[in-house]
């Protein structure tokens, strides 16, 4: 299934931690760095199936200059522990008009 990498940055604010996708503005928070970016992981997913729906998937990428690659992602396990993350979401097949 393709897919595209995006970021996900942690940082403190305050008593919480903010999480940002900066590629797409979707941010989330928590009470950890790692509660952060797991939250925004869910907040990316939700958001990416929401503009699926109303057939803006493939305009929004293309706007935000975002990738879609065909294969699988390698992991990155040095990303996963760190505060800043590479997210490797599915989406969905995108047909360009």
């Amino acid at each position: 299934m393709p897919h595209v990498t995006l970021t996900g940055v942690a940082y403190k604010d305050g008593n919480q931690f903010t999480a940002l996708c900066p590629e797409l503005g979707v941010a989330s928070c928590g009470d950890t760095a790692e509660e952060a970016l797991e939250m925004l992981e869910e907040a990316l997913e939700v958001y990416l199936e929401s503009v699926h729906e109303v057939g803006e998937l493939a305009r929004e990428f293309d706007e935000m200059g975002i990738e879609v690659h065909p294969d699988s992602p390698k992991s990155d396990e040095a990303a996963q522990r760190s505060k800043v993350r590479n997210y490797s979401m599915k989406v969905p097949e995108l047909v360009v008009v």
